[in-house]
């Protein structure tokens, strides 16, 4: 089932004086439960196309299409009412006193019961395991537990896709494995957008970005094995490169499960 589409999507700001295009003609569609990542090198309109996905943005042109409803001026707060922007800089993101208010932020928008809250808000400290953090200052955290809660904050609203700028750029290998965990097994579409090629393998699709425009759509495995095609500076996962000696792993890359994936990559 289709969640989201994007026809000939272009942006470029009003005030540049260049009137440069940052993204030209971006078309592709996300399906329910997809998890999409979208790679390319820097400057190449992976962010700007994540804030107008999530309605941060407007685009100068094109369409979007969300559950088969066309987005116009009337209905464009239905975009950041369903999609969830993980900024790469958690503190972009704080709005709560403290970690167990900025949880619940996003669900008084959205004027859900206060009984429904308070457990849902429970509920996620213990899922990212921060309820013992819950009652300090977001802005005193470390970078790691900022992030966390960063995600947190925003996962807690069930929101149908949720983008993520960088999600473990701050963890460790444990902790990165640990919300890499958690952060597939939310029941929606997600988009990651990274540099982690280890963790853009580990998705449904791939989509890279080069020159504003769309280069290739599809299995994230058949683009590191052609990514010499490409004007790219992206890593070769360590997956793709050896693939010929994972002989631990009895699979094919292209039906690794991702945790097994990861814990192996980080092990070797």
């Amino acid at each position: 089932m289709k969640l989201i589409e994007l026809e000939d999507i272009s942006f470029k700001y009003k005030n540049d004086k260049k009137n440069k295009e940052i993204l030209k003609n971006i078309s592709f569609t996300i399906k329910d439960r997809e998890s999409v990542v979208i790679v390319g090198n820097n400057g190449s309109g992976k962010t700007t196309l994540a804030k107008i996905i999530s309605g941060l943005l407007k685009p100068t042109s094109g369409n979007i299409i969300l559950q088969e409803e066309l987005i116009n001026e009337k209905n464009f707060k239905n975009l950041y009412k369903k999609i969830s922007l993980v900024f790469q800089n958690p503190e972009i993101q704080f709005l709560g006193s403290d970690v167990e208010s900025d949880l619940a932020f996003g669900l008084e928008i959205r004027n859900i019961e206060t009984k429904i809250m308070h457990k849902k808000v429970l509920d996620q400290l213990k899922y990212f395991s921060i309820h013992n953090i819950k009652n300090r200052k977001p802005q005193s955290l470390s970078g790691g537990q900022k992030q966390l809660v960063s995600i947190a904050s925003q996962t807690i609203t069930d929101s149908r896709l949720i983008i993520y700028d960088e999600p473990i750029s701050m963890l460790d290998n444990i902790n990165s494995e640990k919300i890499i965990e958690k952060i597939f097994k939310i029941d929606n579409a997600k988009i990651i957008l990274t540099h982690n090629m280890n963790l853009a393998l580990m998705c449904d699709k791939l989509i890279y970005l080069e020159d504003s425009s769309i280069k290739f759509e599809g299995k994230p495995s058949d683009f590191f094995k052609n990514i010499k095609n490409y004007n790219s500076h992206l890593d070769t996962p360590f997956a793709i490169k050896n693939s010929k000696k994972l002989v631990n792993i009895k699979k094919d890359i292209n039906i690794y499960n991702y945790l097994e994936l990861w814990r192996y990559l980080n092990e070797n």
